[in-house]
């Protein structure tokens, strides 16, 4: 086991593209920052609501009322409130299979046309999703339990799948003129 962590630390990836050290993703410091912080205290909020729930559920015999409901709607914010983050820090998972046979212009002009693809994607997830919201919305839809409302969730689902999408083909754009103007990737 020594031997493998050795051989994986002598490794150099550096020259593969997507593999070596990542680029710096975009500064958006009062974004980052809200977004940020918005995460870490869902994170606290997930785990007081849990051990509350399981200590009333076990000690007490009396869980919590509503604790899968608010789980899920502190879940469903967590998610698209960390998506635009680790969009920004290209930290999403990739691989890198064809990179070492292919020339650089291909892989370029791959990443544009994927980064393309994923922009359109995430720009269409926004666009449902806030049609989505406003139905919700005119519904006055919420949770059946505790009757939380389920729109502003949903419109900021909407709000940080639009914000990924720019995120994406900002990066892209940014790698590409960096490409065409003689600097590594």
């Amino acid at each position: 086991m020594a031997e493998i962590n050795q051989q994986l630390q002598s490794t150099d990836i550096s020259d593969i593209p997507g593999l070596g050290t990542p680029e710096p993703g975009l500064r958006i410091p009062r974004i980052r920052l809200a977004l940020a912080w918005a995460v870490t205290a869902d994170l606290m909020a997930m785990m007081v609501l849990t051990f509350v729930d399981v200590v009333g559920r076990y000690i007490f015999a009396s869980p919590l009322p509503g604790a899968k409901e608010l789980t899920e709607i502190l879940m469903a914010f967590l998610v698209f409130a960390a998506a635009p983050l680790v969009t920004a820090d290209r930290g999403h998972i990739t691989t890198a299979l064809f990179e070492s046979v292919l020339p650089k212009l291909v892989i370029r002009w791959r990443n544009v046309l994927i980064a393309v693809l994923v922009a359109t994607a995430l720009a269409v997830l926004a666009w449902r999703l806030w049609i989505q919201a406003g139905l919700i919305l005119d519904l006055k839809t919420g949770t059946p339990l505790l009757g939380v409302p389920i729109a502003p969730i949903v419109y900021f689902a909407a709000v940080t799948s639009a914000l990924c999408a720019l995120i994406v083909l900002a990066l892209e754009f940014r790698a590409l003129l960096l490409a065409l103007r003689g600097g590594a990737r």
